[in-house]
Protein backbone atom coordinates (compact mmCIF):
# COMPACT_ATOMS: atom_id res chain seq x y z
CA UNK A 1 0.00 0.00 0.00
CA UNK A 2 1.62 3.25 -1.19
CA UNK A 3 0.84 6.51 0.65
CA UNK A 4 1.90 9.70 -1.15
CA UNK A 5 3.26 12.91 0.33
CA UNK A 6 2.18 16.54 0.53
CA UNK A 7 1.33 18.02 -2.86
CA UNK A 8 1.15 14.59 -4.47
CA UNK A 9 -1.62 12.11 -5.27
CA UNK A 10 -1.97 8.50 -6.29
CA UNK A 11 -0.52 9.24 -9.71
CA UNK A 12 2.78 10.46 -8.25
CA UNK A 13 3.19 6.94 -6.84
CA UNK A 14 2.83 5.29 -10.24
CA UNK A 15 6.58 5.08 -11.08
CA UNK A 16 7.19 3.38 -7.72
CA UNK A 17 4.12 1.20 -8.21
CA UNK A 18 5.48 0.07 -11.58
CA UNK A 19 8.75 -0.98 -9.94
CA UNK A 20 6.92 -3.03 -7.30
CA UNK A 21 4.63 -4.59 -9.93
CA UNK A 22 7.65 -5.67 -11.96
CA UNK A 23 9.02 -7.36 -8.84
CA UNK A 24 5.80 -9.35 -8.42
CA UNK A 25 3.97 -7.28 -5.80
CA UNK A 26 0.33 -6.30 -5.88
CA UNK A 27 -0.01 -2.54 -5.37
CA UNK A 28 -2.74 -0.31 -3.95
CA UNK A 29 -2.30 3.48 -4.04
CA UNK A 30 -4.89 6.15 -3.36
CA UNK A 31 -5.48 9.90 -2.97
CA UNK A 32 -4.93 11.25 0.51
CA UNK A 33 -7.26 13.93 1.85
CA UNK A 34 -7.47 17.19 -0.07
CA UNK A 35 -5.57 15.62 -2.98
CA UNK A 36 -6.78 15.03 -6.55
CA UNK A 37 -10.17 13.26 -6.38
CA UNK A 38 -10.29 13.19 -2.58
CA UNK A 39 -12.52 16.17 -1.82
CA UNK A 40 -11.76 16.52 1.89
CA UNK A 41 -11.18 20.20 2.68
CA UNK A 42 -8.05 19.90 4.79
CA UNK A 43 -4.76 18.05 4.98
CA UNK A 44 -4.04 17.12 8.61
CA UNK A 45 -0.48 15.76 8.42
CA UNK A 46 -1.63 12.21 8.93
CA UNK A 47 -4.01 12.56 11.87
CA UNK A 48 -7.33 12.07 10.09
CA UNK A 49 -5.63 10.49 7.06
CA UNK A 50 -4.58 7.54 9.21
CA UNK A 51 -8.18 6.36 9.34
CA UNK A 52 -8.31 6.21 5.54
CA UNK A 53 -5.15 4.11 5.51
CA UNK A 54 -6.60 1.83 8.18
CA UNK A 55 -9.63 1.26 5.92
CA UNK A 56 -7.35 0.28 3.04
CA UNK A 57 -5.35 -2.05 5.29
CA UNK A 58 -8.57 -3.72 6.44
CA UNK A 59 -9.69 -4.04 2.80
CA UNK A 60 -6.45 -5.74 1.72
CA UNK A 61 -6.34 -7.91 4.83
CA UNK A 62 -9.88 -9.17 4.29
CA UNK A 63 -9.36 -9.89 0.58
CA UNK A 64 -5.86 -11.39 0.90
CA UNK A 65 -5.56 -12.67 4.48
CA UNK A 66 -2.54 -14.91 3.80
CA UNK A 67 -0.50 -12.30 1.95
CA UNK A 68 2.32 -10.16 3.36
CA UNK A 69 1.22 -6.53 3.69
CA UNK A 70 3.81 -3.76 3.37
CA UNK A 71 3.06 -0.07 3.93
CA UNK A 72 5.23 2.51 2.16
CA UNK A 73 4.69 6.15 3.11
CA UNK A 74 6.66 9.19 1.98
CA UNK A 75 6.79 12.69 3.49
CA UNK A 76 3.48 13.33 5.25
CA UNK A 77 2.39 9.94 3.91
CA UNK A 78 5.06 8.58 6.25
CA UNK A 79 3.33 10.41 9.09
CA UNK A 80 0.02 8.85 8.04
CA UNK A 81 1.59 5.39 8.08
CA UNK A 82 3.36 5.91 11.40
CA UNK A 83 0.24 7.23 13.12
CA UNK A 84 -1.84 4.34 11.79
CA UNK A 85 0.61 1.89 13.37
CA UNK A 86 -0.26 3.37 16.77
CA UNK A 87 -3.27 1.04 16.71
CA UNK A 88 -2.03 -2.43 17.70
CA UNK A 89 -4.93 -4.17 15.95
CA UNK A 90 -3.89 -2.46 12.72
CA UNK A 91 -0.19 -3.17 13.26
CA UNK A 92 -0.96 -6.88 13.66
CA UNK A 93 -2.32 -6.92 10.10
CA UNK A 94 0.86 -5.37 8.65
CA UNK A 95 4.17 -7.16 8.14
CA UNK A 96 6.57 -4.37 7.25
CA UNK A 97 6.64 -0.56 7.32
CA UNK A 98 8.75 1.69 5.08
CA UNK A 99 8.98 5.38 5.99
CA UNK A 100 10.60 7.34 3.15
CA UNK A 101 11.63 10.87 4.26
CA UNK A 102 8.79 10.88 6.82
CA UNK A 103 7.31 13.88 8.61
CA UNK A 104 7.61 13.23 12.33
CA UNK A 105 6.11 16.37 13.86
CA UNK A 106 3.18 18.45 12.55
CA UNK A 107 3.98 21.23 15.04
CA UNK A 108 7.46 21.78 13.57
CA UNK A 109 6.08 21.90 10.03
CA UNK A 110 3.44 24.47 11.02
CA UNK A 111 6.04 26.60 12.80
CA UNK A 112 8.24 26.58 9.69
CA UNK A 113 5.33 27.93 7.64
CA UNK A 114 4.71 30.61 10.30
CA UNK A 115 8.34 31.73 10.10
CA UNK A 116 7.93 32.30 6.37
CA UNK A 117 4.96 34.59 7.04
CA UNK A 118 7.20 37.10 8.87
CA UNK A 119 4.33 39.10 10.39
CA UNK A 120 6.15 40.20 13.54
CA UNK A 121 4.39 38.02 16.11
CA UNK A 122 6.34 35.52 18.24
CA UNK A 123 6.28 32.02 16.75
CA UNK A 124 5.46 30.52 20.17
CA UNK A 125 2.37 32.74 20.46
CA UNK A 126 1.22 31.94 16.91
CA UNK A 127 1.73 28.22 17.56
CA UNK A 128 -0.23 28.42 20.81
CA UNK A 129 -3.17 30.14 19.10
CA UNK A 130 -2.98 27.89 16.05
CA UNK A 131 -3.06 24.80 18.24
CA UNK A 132 -6.24 26.01 19.99
CA UNK A 133 -7.93 26.74 16.66
CA UNK A 134 -6.80 23.41 15.24
CA UNK A 135 -8.31 21.63 18.26
CA UNK A 136 -11.59 23.51 17.91
CA UNK A 137 -11.93 23.23 14.13
CA UNK A 138 -10.34 19.86 13.36
CA UNK A 139 -10.65 18.00 16.65
CA UNK A 140 -7.02 17.31 17.48
CA UNK A 141 -3.90 19.08 18.76
CA UNK A 142 -0.51 19.31 17.07
CA UNK A 143 0.90 16.82 19.58
CA UNK A 144 -1.74 14.28 18.54
CA UNK A 145 -0.06 14.21 15.11
CA UNK A 146 3.43 13.50 16.49
CA UNK A 147 4.59 10.18 15.03
CA UNK A 148 7.33 9.36 17.54
CA UNK A 149 5.02 8.73 20.47
CA UNK A 150 2.67 6.57 18.42
CA UNK A 151 5.33 4.35 16.91
CA UNK A 152 7.60 3.90 19.94
CA UNK A 153 6.44 0.37 20.82
CA UNK A 154 5.98 -0.94 17.28
CA UNK A 155 6.95 -4.60 16.88
CA UNK A 156 6.99 -5.09 13.10
CA UNK A 157 10.15 -4.29 11.08
CA UNK A 158 10.53 -0.62 10.13
CA UNK A 159 12.82 0.79 7.44
CA UNK A 160 13.44 4.53 7.80
CA UNK A 161 14.98 6.33 4.83
CA UNK A 162 16.11 9.95 4.81
CA UNK A 163 18.83 12.20 3.42
CA UNK A 164 20.76 15.14 4.78
CA UNK A 165 20.09 16.86 1.43
CA UNK A 166 16.30 16.77 1.98
CA UNK A 167 15.12 20.32 2.73
CA UNK A 168 11.38 19.59 2.75
CA UNK A 169 11.36 16.91 5.43
CA UNK A 170 14.71 17.37 7.15
CA UNK A 171 16.89 14.42 8.06
CA UNK A 172 16.39 14.85 11.81
CA UNK A 173 12.73 13.84 11.42
CA UNK A 174 13.62 10.38 10.19
CA UNK A 175 16.25 10.15 12.92
CA UNK A 176 13.67 11.10 15.58
CA UNK A 177 11.37 8.31 14.44
CA UNK A 178 14.22 5.82 14.28
CA UNK A 179 15.42 6.76 17.78
CA UNK A 180 11.90 6.57 19.22
CA UNK A 181 11.47 2.90 18.32
CA UNK A 182 12.07 1.00 21.55
CA UNK A 183 11.72 -2.64 20.51
CA UNK A 184 15.16 -4.26 20.60
CA UNK A 185 14.02 -7.86 20.19
CA UNK A 186 13.63 -9.62 16.86
CA UNK A 187 10.17 -10.96 16.16
CA UNK A 188 7.88 -11.58 13.20
CA UNK A 189 4.18 -10.81 13.73
CA UNK A 190 4.93 -10.79 17.46
CA UNK A 191 6.51 -14.28 17.39
CA UNK A 192 10.03 -14.18 18.86
CA UNK A 193 10.74 -17.82 18.01
CA UNK A 194 12.42 -17.05 14.68
CA UNK A 195 15.46 -18.29 12.78
CA UNK A 196 18.07 -15.71 11.74
CA UNK A 197 20.36 -16.48 8.82
CA UNK A 198 23.31 -14.65 7.35
CA UNK A 199 23.72 -15.45 3.67
CA UNK A 200 21.54 -18.52 4.28
CA UNK A 201 23.60 -19.82 7.20
CA UNK A 202 22.10 -19.95 10.73
CA UNK A 203 23.64 -17.45 13.13
CA UNK A 204 23.01 -16.10 16.62
CA UNK A 205 21.78 -12.52 16.37
CA UNK A 206 20.44 -10.20 19.01
CA UNK A 207 20.90 -6.76 17.48
CA UNK A 208 21.15 -5.65 13.83
CA UNK A 209 22.24 -2.14 14.72
CA UNK A 210 25.89 -3.18 15.00
CA UNK A 211 26.02 -4.06 11.29
CA UNK A 212 26.89 -1.04 9.14
CA UNK A 213 24.02 -0.46 6.72
CA UNK A 214 26.54 -0.11 3.88
CA UNK A 215 27.55 -3.76 4.41
CA UNK A 216 24.03 -5.16 3.94
CA UNK A 217 22.83 -5.95 0.44
CA UNK A 218 19.28 -6.92 1.44
CA UNK A 219 17.16 -8.44 4.22
CA UNK A 220 14.65 -11.17 3.37
CA UNK A 221 11.74 -11.74 5.78
CA UNK A 222 10.00 -15.11 5.36
CA UNK A 223 6.75 -15.22 7.31
CA UNK A 224 5.65 -18.66 6.10
CA UNK A 225 8.68 -21.02 6.22
CA UNK A 226 8.50 -24.33 4.38
CA UNK A 227 7.91 -27.64 6.17
CA UNK A 228 11.57 -28.25 7.01
CA UNK A 229 11.70 -25.05 9.05
CA UNK A 230 8.22 -25.50 10.50
CA UNK A 231 9.38 -28.77 12.01
CA UNK A 232 11.88 -26.75 14.06
CA UNK A 233 9.03 -24.70 15.48
CA UNK A 234 10.15 -21.39 14.00
CA UNK A 235 7.70 -18.54 13.58
CA UNK A 236 9.58 -17.11 10.62
CA UNK A 237 12.98 -16.48 9.07
CA UNK A 238 15.12 -13.37 8.64
CA UNK A 239 17.93 -13.84 6.12
CA UNK A 240 20.54 -11.06 6.05
CA UNK A 241 22.28 -10.91 2.68
CA UNK A 242 25.69 -9.26 3.01
CA UNK A 243 27.63 -7.57 0.24
CA UNK A 244 30.38 -9.94 -0.86
CA UNK A 245 33.28 -7.68 0.07
CA UNK A 246 31.73 -7.05 3.53
CA UNK A 247 30.92 -10.66 4.34
CA UNK A 248 34.55 -11.73 4.05
CA UNK A 249 35.72 -9.60 6.93
CA UNK A 250 32.66 -9.56 9.17
CA UNK A 251 32.65 -11.21 12.59
CA UNK A 252 31.13 -10.69 16.02
CA UNK A 253 27.70 -10.54 17.61
CA UNK A 254 24.99 -8.86 15.58
CA UNK A 255 22.03 -6.77 16.67
CA UNK A 256 18.44 -6.15 15.47
CA UNK A 257 16.35 -3.13 16.03
CA UNK A 258 13.03 -2.44 14.37
CA UNK A 259 14.20 0.72 12.69
CA UNK A 260 16.54 -0.46 9.99
CA UNK A 261 18.79 2.55 9.32
CA UNK A 262 19.79 3.21 5.71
Amino acid sequence: ILVHGLGGNRYTNYPLAEMFLQKGYNVLTYDQRSSNENTAQYTTFGYWEKYDLIDYIDYVYSHAPEQVIVIWGTSFGGATAGLAMGDKDVENKVDFLILDCPVSDMKWMVEEEMRKMDIGLPISYMTFCGNIINKMELGFSYDDANVCGKIADIEIPVLVINSEADTLTPQFMGQEIYDSIQNEEISIRGNKNILVLMDGVPTTITDLSTIPAANIKSIDVITNPDASYDSEGTGGIINIIMKKESAKGFSGVLAANYGFNH
